[in-house]
């Protein structure tokens, strides 16, 4: 009788000897899969090289042209942000403000001003130099080579705005009687300002440097007549008498103060800095998507809710005035009051609502041109695509200022009629900023 085998089951039959050929590919596919993991991480990391160097090369080429942008309107004897062309030349044409004293002073800061820029310019080739991407470079030492030609003419006008500021900001703090640690104000309420103890602005400028002592003596020539010219150019009522009534004069600071922060964003122009050359700035606001019936229509919206909102604070600004007791006093806050919400309301609002779409705007441009993009640590209005590397604006809720208000339901749907144009206006708007 022939014997036959038993066959076990495999989970019963013992494991089978693994030859060397076995073994071999084994081995084999371990390292081809460590080349091929070798290689992606290598391609990746090229790439990651490669984009790391193009934003780089972005942030240099943004930070140069948008800071070559600023030091030229700087230095071009800029428009103040405040105040009307007729009514910056009326200031100017004062007798105090054309002495040879002054003209001495305002050479004085235009000097030290261009010797700043002088040495800021070496550092500014600098960044130049370490921009790998030749078009990169080649726009921002346009940019720069732009600022060292007007240099090189030595026409740099910087004093006249930054006299201007200052002189402004010593005359408002005595409209309303503000300051009453370093003026004393006359019985007709024409104040007396102590010099000794007054320290204007101009004397802080990193722009004076090594020329303080000779600053400091044509400023105790030249301010004391200035500050007497330029008080008419910034009160718009007279000064109110001194209350006697304890508490008037804190509540009446209080209410100035307030009504001031309604008034400054109406007061200053858009674009004041000059990040936009005037004329791509004229450009840009001509552009057919900013003249389009959508953005219009909503400027006009933006402008209506803004004077609105203007209208419920200024209701609790009058709860102070309702509390001052001298009957001159309350009348002169009244004044003001009223006078900062008529200017609000001239046009509908409209200065307010360009402003604040330009200021939107500003800061999507800026993000993109000199900031870093969102990431772990950092957040931004621009986000890097990390299919493309591209940089892309993220136009949340909330980072669209212009649509926020008070009333979630307005927000909502006015956030919705922006996006409607947002991503339009700022492609039409980037180049004019980063270029």
């Amino acid at each position: 009788m022939t014997e036959h085998p038993i066959a076990l089951p495999d989970y019963l039959a013992p494991p089978r000897k693994r030859g060397p050929k076995r073994l071999r590919m084994i081995v084999v596919t371990l390292v081809s899969l460590f080349v091929v993991a070798a290689l992606v991480a290598a391609y990746l990391w090229v790439e990651y090289l490669t984009y790391t160097q193009a934003a780089e090369d972005s942030l240099r080429e943004g930070r140069i042209v948008v800071g070559a942008h600023t030091d030229l309107h700087d230095v071009s004897d800029p428009l103040p942000a405040d105040i009307s062309e007729e009514d910056y030349a009326a200031f100017w044409a004062e007798p105090a403000l054309n002495t040879p004293d002054t003209l001495a002073l305002l050479d004085l800061i235009n000097e030290e001003w261009e010797a700043r820029l002088q040495e800021n310019m070496e550092y500014t080739y600098s960044g130049v130099a370490d921009i790998s991407d030749a078009d990169k470079r080649a726009n921002a030492q346009a940019a720069a080579d732009e600022v060292a030609e007007f240099l090189s003419h030595g026409t740099v006008q910087a004093a006249k705005r930054v006299v201007y500021e200052d002189l402004a900001q010593l005359s408002r703090e005595t409209c309303h009687r503000s300051d009453l640690v370093h003026v004393m104000y006359a019985d007709d309420g024409h104040p007396i300002r102590n010099w000794i103890t007054t320290d204007p602005q101009v004397l802080s400028l990193q722009a004076i440097g090594d020329q303080e002592a000779e600053a400091t003596a044509l400023v105790g020539k030249v301010y004391p007549d200035a500050f007497e010219a330029a008080l008419p150019h910034f009160c718009e009522f007279p000064r109110p008498p001194e209350s006697s009534h304890s508490g008037d004069m804190e509540l009446l600071d209080s209410t100035t103060h307030e009504a001031n922060l309604l008034l400054n964003p109406v007061r200053t122009r858009p674009n004041s800095e000059g990040q936009l050359l005037e004329d791509d700035y004229e450009a840009f606001w001509n552009s057919p998507v900013m003249s389009s019936p959508e953005v219009q229509a909503y400027l006009d919206r933006i402008g209506e809710e803004a004077v609105s909102n203007y209208r419920d604070q200024a209701a609790y600004i009058q709860d102070n005035i309702d509390q001052i007791k001298d009957p001159a006093v309350r009348e002169h806050a009244q004044q003001y009051l009223e006078w900062v919400l008529d200017e609000a309301a001239r046009d509908n609002g409209r200065r307010l609502a360009v402003g604040k779409v330009y200021e939107d705007l500003e800061a999507y441009w800026k993000a993109t041109c000199t900031d870093e993009p969102d990431g772990w640590l950092h957040s931004s209005r621009i986000k890097r695509n990390i299919w493309n590397s591209r940089l892309e604006p993220d136009f949340s809720p909330d980072y669209v200022d212009s649509a926020r208000s008070i009333g979630n339901e307005w927000s909502e749907a006015t956030y919705d009629l922006a996006m409607e144009f947002y991503p339009e206006v700022y492609a039409a708007g980037v180049d004019y900023y980063c270029t």
